[in-house]
């Protein structure tokens, strides 16, 4: 009876090319939040503060199977003398019934605070986009994910707006007190917009090749 080899370099050559390779396909959004457009029956705006103390979560149920892209959040710097100084660092994270957890990650990217729109006197709520296509994060309807922000050095800090009504049935916005471990479910949402890529049929069809290729090796391979 033969051993087992190892898969055929065929395979790995496809998966990397489907997902790794140059981008084709779809980009679609999935998930989608207006926090800043949202209804505010008290009339207040703006959102939870992020900073060396601070950080704010917002999770979210994927819709949509691929590769996440692009993360946006309605998140602008904070006002004088708050201004920051260095860069807001998003986290990608798993989820435990609904619960950030933070002692995994699926990766982190960041933007200089000069790429954070200035504050405007809570005039407009734009979105910031965050490329996350380089952490490869393959992600399945139903999956439940964390966007976790955070601003660990430098002065100053950030905000991002939030909506004073449940606006997303998919998730909710959670504030971390890194300093005292102050840790809650606001019961609100925050704004945002996630993309995924969906590779085009010919992509598919070179992984289900390359499959099919893994498969018959190991039938062989045990005869």
């Amino acid at each position: 009876m033969k051993t087992r080899n190892s898969p055929p370099r065929l395979f790995y050559f496809i998966v990397l090319f489907v997902f790794t390779g140059p981008a084709k396909g779809q980009f679609i959004v999935d998930q989608f939040a207006d926090a800043f457009n949202a209804p505010s029956p008290s009339g207040e705006l703006g959102g939870p503060i992020i900073s060396e103390f601070d950080t704010v979560v917002q999770t979210f149920t994927v819709g949509i199977g691929g590769l996440l892209t692009s993360v946006e959040v309605q998140v602008q710097q904070g006002d004088v003398p708050d201004v920051p100084t260095d860069d807001l660092v998003m986290t990608i994270r798993p989820t435990t019934a609904g619960v950030p957890d933070f002692s995994q990650s699926f990766g982190s990217v960041s933007l200089p605070a000069t790429t954070i729109p200035p504050f405007d006197n809570f005039t407009s709520g734009p979105f910031t986009s965050f490329d996350v296509s380089g952490l490869n994060i393959m992600v399945s309807p139903g999956q439940v994910l964390a966007i976790d922000l955070s601003y660990p050095t430098g002065t100053g800090s950030y905000f991002i707006y939030d909506a004073e009504v449940p606006i997303y049935a998919g998730g909710s916005t959670f504030v971390l007190g890194v300093a005292d471990g102050f840790f809650a479910d606001t019961g609100r949402d925050s704004g945002f917009r996630t993309t995924v890529l969906i590779p085009e049929p010919s992509s598919l069809l070179m992984l289900g090749f390359g499959a099919l290729v893994l498969f018959r090796r190991r039938r062989g391979d045990m005869v």
